[in-house]
């Protein structure tokens, strides 16, 4: 073989090899950033999410079908069973009302056989209520959420208290909420992602409750908005702890995703914000669409990324109204309810605003939350202090958490990984 030959034999054996590189090398891990404060932490307790099945909005049972295992086998055998317990609970209702009222006509003369006997019988019907409750709340942790296989989660900050340090890491499931039994919205959100994406995925999520974008967070560029007397520092401590967090976890991305290629390596996909109830407060508003701006052209700066997609999950906490009878509301009425009460809220103003600036057309979305609120539930916080066990059936906290509904955060959370998708075309 001459020189010109064996030249020629060597470079092709040297394209062969790099093409087989090519062709065997994995695919870029895509990474979505989720932050924000206490309701991207998450106080919703995990089983309430089964009541996906039971809902008055029908969609609600394609979402379920999503996220529980042997949907169609649990439809068929647990939902009749709950639905049986809801039904004597409801019949009890009414007589245990009575029984408590003529309990409280007592007034102070508690000690009289008569006020004795009210109070047993009280007690005696709310047992039976609460024992059905108890039976339904076994049912509703029996059922089992499905995880991710292409979606992988690494949730830090004000994450399960006892986990802080290193995290929840794992596949995409329930249980990455302020303790190992509660969700935010990044189980729906990364649900929403599983399948559409050909690649692994990795949500990483950095929240903690209380934190204002006026002080906490607020962004490097914020150095002085407006007319600030005393600027708080940019940028701020969550602000830096949440960069150095995400850092940590792009530079160990091996300990974060079984699917990660070294060589293929990753993309920083997307970033999810939700957050606002505490710049609701003194002169904050007036200075959030400002920080919203910056927050985001820092974002993108900080990790190079000019076009990051990103989410802002507009707040609705003030969706409710009050003296609103919800009993009598249909899904629809509450929801123009909601859109009304949070028509002129400051903060989803400023929040909407600033995902409009014409700087960010195509990568910038702001969704609302009010429509995705749990209205239907709201009868029963209304009357939670006497009938525990039935709330804690349908939800979980207050309403500045959205009532701390499973309904809510799966339909916001998988809703906004939907745009999330929209935008990343």
């Amino acid at each position: 073989m001459n020189l010109r030959s064996l030249t020629r034999a060597m470079m092709l054996v040297v394209l062969i090899c790099a093409m087989a590189t090519v062709a065997t090398a994995g695919e870029p891990v895509k990474v979505f950033i989720l932050a924000g404060q206490s309701n991207m932490v998450g106080h919703c307790n995990t089983h309430l999410l089964a009541n996906l099945m039971d809902s008055p909005r029908a969609e609600d049972a394609e979402l379920a079908k999503q996220l529980i295992v042997d949907y169609d086998k649990v439809v068929k055998t647990v939902l009749p069973k709950m639905k049986a317990l809801q039904k004597q609970i409801d019949a009890l209702v009414e007589p245990t009302e009575k029984a408590r009222q003529a309990m409280l006509k007592m007034g102070k003369d508690k000690e009289s056989p008569e006020a004795v006997a009210k109070k047993a019988a009280y007690e005696a019907a709310k047992k039976k209520v609460d024992d059905l409750a108890g039976q339904k709340k076994e049912l509703m942790l029996s059922i089992q959420y499905k995880q991710g296989k292409n979606v992988h989660v690494a949730a830090f900050g004000e994450i399960d208290r006892s986990k802080q340090a290193t995290g929840i890491v794992g596949p995409m499931a329930p249980g990455c909420g302020s303790n190992a039994k509660q969700i935010g919205p990044e189980y729906g959100f990364g649900m929403a992602l599983e399948g559409k994406i050909d690649a692994p995925v990795l949500v990483i999520k950095v929240s903690w409750g209380g934190i204002a974008i006026d002080t906490g967070f607020r962004p490097p560029s914020s150095k002085k908005i407006g007319d600030e007397a005393e600027p708080a520092p940019a940028p701020g401590p969550k602000y830096q702890e949440m960069v150095k967090t995400i850092h940590n976890v792009l530079s160990n991305m091996s300990d974060y995703h079984p699917s990660f290629d070294a060589k293929a390596g990753y993309e920083i996909a997307g970033f999810y914000w939700f957050q606002g109830f505490n710049d609701q407060f003194g002169d904050k508003p007036t200075r959030y669409q400002e920080h919203m701006g910056n927050f985001i052209r820092d974002i993108r700066t900080e990790f190079k990324t000019p076009k990051l997609p990103f989410v802002i999950g507009v707040i609705g906490t003030s969706s409710m109204a009050k003296g609103a009878d919800y009993a009598t509301l249909s899904h629809a009425e509450a929801v123009a309810l909601g859109k009304k009460q949070t028509a002129e809220h400051t903060v989803a103003v400023a929040q909407r605003q600033a995902a409009a600036l014409p700087e960010f057309t195509g990568t910038v979305t702001a969704v609302e939350s009010y429509p995705y609120y749990d209205y239907a539930i709201v009868p029963n916080y209304n009357v939670w202090r006497h009938r525990f066990s039935e709330w804690n059936n349908a939800g979980s906290d207050r309403p500045y958490h959205y009532l701390g509904s499973a309904r809510f955060f799966a339909r916001f959370g998988y809703a906004c990984g939907l745009e999330m998708l929209e935008l990343a075309k």
